[in-house]
């Protein structure tokens, strides 16, 4: 199990006991939903990239969701190769791509410095589904950290029909208070092809259920350990 509380200051962080790392090199482990055309895993399961585990379905406690925005190769679809330009605060292009490439956002002068938010950018789209093949894709997105029930924060990318998850995590009343189901549904396109979507609901805030209690206050003790910059990191992984 991870454990990133160990050592969380001067800079340092430690996975594991007996290992200190610059916190810039922490990354947190990657879940992403297997489609047909997905290069890893079986397609509808729920895969942790870095151990290559594959479930139906999980238990969850969300930890952080965060709006970002990710421009694809032109004639691209968002997982069919890397993203040219993104912003992790949906709102300001990055200046390095979490892979090390420069962003080739339109927003950004000469010298490298970001001179207009997103919204001014000829790509910008406010929906997700809104896609002109010839003029590249700029998609609203959301990267959100969830804590398992083994106690381990795993990062997973709200795309597309996804993005709804965001707002039922992310609402008041139950957001880090609640255990939620994630779970995989088959879908099929009006073109007849296979394809999966996440959903998710609440469980049951009842006291009987211990192993809910416990997941909620494992959660809170995650809140402070995991900084916007280790979700960066972990972008590195692309799903």
């Amino acid at each position: 199990m991870t454990n990133i509380t160990t050592i969380r200051e001067h800079g340092l962080v430690s996975p594991v006991d007996g290992v200190v790392l610059h916190d810039t090199e922490v990354r947190l482990p990657v879940l992403t939903l297997a489609q047909a055309n997905s290069q890893t895993g079986s397609p509808g399961k729920l895969v942790k990239l870095d151990t290559g585990e594959e479930f139906d379905g999980l238990k969850v406690v969300p930890i952080m969701i965060q709006a970002i925005r990710q421009r694809w190769p032109e004639g691209k679809q968002p997982m069919d190769g890397p993203s040219t330009c993104m912003s992790i605060n949906g709102h300001t292009p990055v200046l390095i791509m979490p892979n090390g490439d420069d962003s080739d956002s339109q927003n950004i002068d000469g010298d490298g410095l970001v001179v207009a938010d997103c919204e001014t950018c000829p790509f910008f789209a406010k929906s997700a589904f809104a896609n002109d093949a010839d003029a590249g894709f700029c998609s609203p997105e959301y990267v959100a950290v969830i804590m398992l029930d083994t106690g381990e924060p795993v990062l997973i990318r709200l795309r597309r029909t996804s993005l709804r998850l965001a707002t039922a995590w992310g609402n008041a009343s139950m957001f880090r208070q609640r255990v939620f189901d994630l779970w995989v549904e088959s879908k099929v396109s009006s073109g007849g092809f296979p394809y999966y979507n996440l959903k998710t609901r609440p469980l049951s805030a009842d006291p009987v259920h211990d192993e809910y209690v416990q997941m909620v206050n494992t959660a809170q003790t995650l809140i402070d350990t995991i900084e916007p910059g280790d979700i960066y990191g972990s972008m590195v992984v692309d799903d």
